[in-house]
Formats: structure tokens, sequence, C-alpha cells
């Protein structure tokens, strides 16, 4: 029988895979803020034609992995300060939902996975594993979306993850212990309830983000009024 794959237009398939590509090294920054997405040299470089590779470009414009400018085309995106804030305060009150959620939802396994996967993210951050303390901190939060059992709050969170990603990345490493130590709190009121507190322990994890990026970036004043950046 042919799988779901397999009926897919190979040239989807291929576009999705060129996106994939593109977006990993965006987030690895292995291409840069700046770095010019040319289809012509993309497409030699990875070995397939022009129009899957246009196509995954203007995937990543979508995204927000990438910006279309006058003259060049599109480009690795700068990190955006005032549309990551933006972006924080909506994942603020997503996330508390998630929690909630999942507090109220998560199996017992789900419970124990969601430990052992803090255990292994404790060892990271002794190894001075930057990358992997990244991966390891988007795992924890996709865990607990899967939890949650709620699919159109999932997919809000995922279409935001990438940008998440790239403000972790550029993020001061500082921070890393401080996180670990915040989703151990997310994790023990998850197991334990109740779910109000799970979804406010959540909350504060990502407003205290969102608060130190604003104020690293010399952006707090006019947000916290109320006012936009």
């Amino acid at each position: 029988m042919t799988n779901e794959l397999d009926s897919m237009p190979r040239r989807s398939r291929t576009a999705d895979d060129v996106y994939e590509r593109l977006r990993a090294a965006i987030l690895n920054r292995e291409l840069t803020a700046g770095t010019r997405l040319s289809v012509p040299s993309l497409a030699e470089d990875l070995g397939f034609s022009r129009s899957p590779v246009r196509e995954a470009v203007q995937r990543l414009v979508q995204a927000g992995l990438a910006t279309e400018e006058v003259h060049r085309g599109a480009v690795v995106a700068a990190l955006d300060v005032s549309s990551v804030l933006s972006l924080y305060e909506l994942r603020e009150a997503l996330e508390g939902m998630a929690a909630r959620l999942a507090c109220e939802r998560a199996t017992e396994q789900e419970i124990t996975e969601m430990g052992a996967l803090l255990e292994e993210h404790s060892r990271a951050l002794h190894a001075d594993a930057h990358d992997r303390h990244v991966a390891l901190d988007m795992e924890f939060h996709a865990r607990i979306r899967a939890a949650a059992r709620n699919e159109h709050l999932r997919a809000s969170l995922e279409r935001v993850q990438d940008m998440v990603a790239l403000a972790m990345m550029a993020a001061d490493t500082s921070w890393h212990q401080q996180a670990l130590l915040e989703h151990q709190a997310i994790y023990a009121a998850i197991r334990q309830g109740p779910p109000e507190t799970a979804e406010a322990v959540a909350r504060a994890h990502i407003s205290r983000i969102r608060h130190s990026l604003a104020s690293r970036h010399g952006e707090t004043g006019a947000r916290e009024a109320g006012g936009t950046a």
C-alpha cells in the first residue's frame, strides 16, 4: 500500500526538504542575519532545482526567518526585538493555558518523561552545551503542549517556536540555569497541581524572559508603560 509520503508530489517533498535544511541552518546560525538567500546559489550548493528552493525561501519569509529587501531579495532575518517582545506577550498567555491543561490531562508516562527530560537538561547545562540547552528547552515546552491535548493551542504555539528559538540563541547564556530552575518549578506544578498554580508558574517563566529581553535591548520603558517599542 502506498504510504502518505509516497503519495505527496515530489516537488512538495523536495521543497519541504530544502525548507527544513535552510531552517536548521538559520537556527544553528550557520546562516547568519543578513545573509543573502540567493535562489541560484542555494540551488547549486544544495543540489536541487531552483523551483523548490524558491518555494522554500518564500516559506522562510512567511515564517519570519527571512525578509525581502529591495535590490537584494530574501535575506536571513535579523532579530526584531519589538516583534519578539510582542510574541512573548502572546506566548505568556498560551504557555500558561498549556500548563494548566497539561496539569489536568497529562498521563503518568508523560509526567515521568518530562522529569527525565529535565534531568538530561541539567546534564547539558553542566557540560556547557548551549545548543543542546536550547533544544531541550524547546522540547520541554513541546511536551507540555502535547500533554495539554488541545490541537488549536498546540498549533498556535508551534507557529511561534522558530522566533522563540532565534531569541533563545541570541540570549545571554547566564539565563540558562534560571530557565532550568523555572522549568523544574513548572514540572512540579503540573505534577502536583492545582492547575491554576501550573498556569501561574508557567506565565511567570515567560514573563521573566520577556522582561529580561526588553531590559537587555533597552526597550523596557515604552512597552511596560503600555506603549509600543
